[in-house]
């Protein structure tokens, strides 16, 4: 392979290879280079900030890291509140699924409150995956409901949003 001459291409050849080994689920190589692309970014770049941590956090918590996937989805989550970004809010309350640990849980069903709230009734995508993320991050302990979770929101989820459709049917079968 010939070595990139200047920042940018090698920016391009990293982000290129993150997306490959994201591909091929090569999830522990993939978090590597997608660090290395945060870090090699820069203002001139196509590429956000906050879709790269995005990236990031998807394939750490793929690899197994909940914990770095967790401070990832933390860190989008910031950057989101300052910038009053409702769709990069509601990705990163989305990515981590089938949470087992409570306390996270909870975590993750207090940034799925704020993403509902940022995100109102704007986006007809990521609005479903939220509130079924939310209603699957729910407390059995607590009978707090925000909406009613019913089959609608499966057809809503099939409109081709297979993140969606998963969420949405991990919900219906936790509160059955």
């Amino acid at each position: 392979m010939a070595q990139p001459d200047n920042a940018s291409e090698t920016f391009a050849v990293t982000l290129r290879l993150a997306r490959e080994a994201t591909a091929r689920r090569s999830h522990a190589e993939a978090v590597d280079l997608w660090n290395d692309a945060i870090s090699l970014l820069d203002n001139s770049a196509e590429v956000s900030q906050t879709a790269l941590l995005l990236e990031l956090a998807r394939s750490r918590y793929r690899a197994g890291d909940t914990t770095g996937a967790w401070r990832t989805c933390c860190a989008v989550a910031d950057v989101a509140r300052s910038t009053a970004d409702a769709a990069a809010m509601a990705d990163a309350a989305a990515v981590m699924r089938g949470v087992a640990d409570f306390a996270l849980a909870a975590q993750i069903h207090d940034l799925c409150i704020v993403a509902t709230l940022l995100l109102g009734g704007s986006d007809p995508v990521r609005l479903p995956r939220v509130r079924a993320q939310l209603a699957a991050t729910g407390s059995a302990w607590v009978n707090t409901r925000y909406f009613e979770l019913d089959d609608g929101l499966v057809s809503d989820a099939e409109r081709g949003d297979p993140d969606a459709a998963f969420l949405t049917l991990d919900a219906l079968q936790g509160v059955s």
